[in-house]
């Protein structure tokens, strides 16, 4: 029996190793803004830890406020960074879509040429049985 040769199989092993690239970038970047959203959610943390304390000398009420409208400032970058990474993150999953669309559009493709493939195999062994056997009966 002659072994099943897609004429299209470098394209299609490419075509998959594009997707899992793509699909490595799309996780690379939800980690990232998965991390940036920790990060606000530790700042946040922070600044309700400074503000539940009360303090009696006006310096020590001062420096908290420096502190926390530190925390704000830090807050709002670090969200600002987390709005960019989500752009990147949507950007990175349309690509990897697309990458899977095209790989799965060529693993149709091989499936098809298969399944014709193995219906002719099969015609020709079937003609190849009934051949044998006439020439069995004759012998």
């Amino acid at each position: 029996m002659a072994k099943f040769q897609f004429r299209l199989q470098k394209l299609y092993e490419y075509r998959l190793m594009q997707e899992k690239w793509a699909k490595d970038e799309y996780l690379a970047c939800m980690s990232k803004r998965i991390a940036g959203e920790q990060e606000v959610q530790k700042i946040y943390e922070s600044r309700v830890a400074a503000t539940s304390v009360t303090y009696s000398s006006i310096q020590d009420r001062l420096a908290q406020e420096q502190f926390v409208a530190r925390l704000e400032s830090d807050q709002r970058a670090v969200e600002a960074a987390v709005a960019v990474l989500e752009g990147e993150e949507d950007t990175a999953r349309e690509n990897w879509l697309d990458t899977k669309k095209n790989a799965e559009a060529l693993g149709k493709l091989r499936e098809k040429e298969l399944e014709g493939w193995l219906l002719e195999e099969n015609r020709r062994e079937q003609g190849e049985l009934d051949e044998w056997s006439v020439m069995r009966r004759i012998a």
